[in-house]
């Protein structure tokens, strides 16, 4: 059975938001069913605004699990409250333990395809306690 849909004020998808901080929580965290351009998987990282005129807007970014990418896992790691002292040496990641933690990210604007979207340049730690901190998880220091 067909369906009869109005496509005269459908607009093309959503209009990236403004460079600037946000405060999110991480909502999702999903490996990639294949690798990356490096040869590694990566991990698909959906987060949420949490307040302001773009609450509930969603944004995403990649972390790739190549050893030379692993500075931005370690921002990343640091942004949603695990401390410096359990990122010494070797780290087990898992991405499972990090849905729902919060942090701040800065949103920058960039040009892809002709269209205009949003990149998350960089994970920084929440002010406050609005932010449900994450140790690393006891015995688990191995990152691939």
């Amino acid at each position: 059975m067909p369906f009869k849909i109005d496509m005269s004020d459908v607009s093309e998808g959503f209009d990236p938001i403004p460079a600037g901080v946000y405060p999110i929580t991480v909502t999702a965290l999903k490996q990639s069913e294949e690798d990356g351009p490096s040869g590694y998987p990566y991990i698909i990282v959906e987060m949420t605004v949490n307040d302001g005129d773009f609450e509930n807007r969603k944004l995403w970014t990649n972390l790739s699990m190549s050893p030379k990418a692993a500075f931005k896992v370690k921002e990343f790691l640091l942004g949603v409250g695990v401390s410096e002292e359990d990122l010494g040496g070797e780290f087990e990641f898992d991405p499972d333990e990090y849905e729902g933690a919060t942090a701040d990210v800065a949103v920058k604007q960039e040009s892809y395809e002709g269209r205009i979207k949003n990149t998350v340049t960089n994970f920084i730690a929440a002010e406050g306690e609005a932010s449900p901190k994450k140790a690393a998880p006891k015995g688990k220091k191995s990152f691939r």
